[in-house]
């Protein structure tokens, strides 16, 4: 079944099964997402009022299952993108108006373990150290070079998709970004 008509079920009748259908196709990539696009989720999830990054993920797919409706051009996947989109920006607003907590008091949220990687084991260590190594890297972007880089190289957007969920930037402007 397609995303949309999942969608149109939980709308019409708020079908459970259809509901976790959808979590189990979309919130990892969320979760995801989320990792990769917010610098200090501590900060984060105090300035958007959420416990977790699962919380936040789970709000934000909740919103779009609400707020999505058929025949206005877009998948509910790229819909769901422009939600996450702008609820981190805004929660990126938020957080600029609360005070700053220092970079080495914000604790990193907890990764789970790479696939096929026992905790602790060299092989997780290494990941582990990778991982940090990109972050590391990306904090060196300002925030439309993250978002560029984020929506056409780890997701493979083309700069002309990248623009329907960042349409106050134009497509060469992304390109440029990027």
């Amino acid at each position: 079944m397609k995303d949309e008509d999942l969608v149109d079920l939980v709308q019409r009748t708020g079908d459970p099964a259809a509901l976790q259908e959808l979590e189990k196709r979309h919130l990892r990539l969320l979760l995801h997402i989320l990792r990769v696009r917010v610098r200090y989720p501590q900060q984060f999830l105090a300035a958007t009022m959420r416990n977790s990054v699962e919380d936040f993920a789970g709000d934000v797919l909740g919103q779009a299952v609400r707020g999505y409706r058929r025949g206005r051009g877009a998948s509910f996947k790229t819909f769901l993108l422009k939600v996450l989109e702008h609820e981190i920006v805004s929660g990126k607003r938020r957080r600029a108006l609360r005070p700053l907590v220092s970079a080495d008091e914000e604790k990193a949220p907890s990764d789970p373990p790479a696939k096929g990687c026992s905790p602790g084991s060299a092989e997780q260590l290494a990941f582990d150290e990778i991982i940090d190594r990109v972050r590391e890297c990306l904090a060196i972007l300002d925030e439309k070079q993250h978002r560029a880089f984020f929506l056409c190289e780890l997701l493979k957007f083309k700069p002309s998709e990248a623009h329907e969920l960042w349409p106050d930037e134009t497509v060469d402007a992304i390109k440029q970004a990027k």
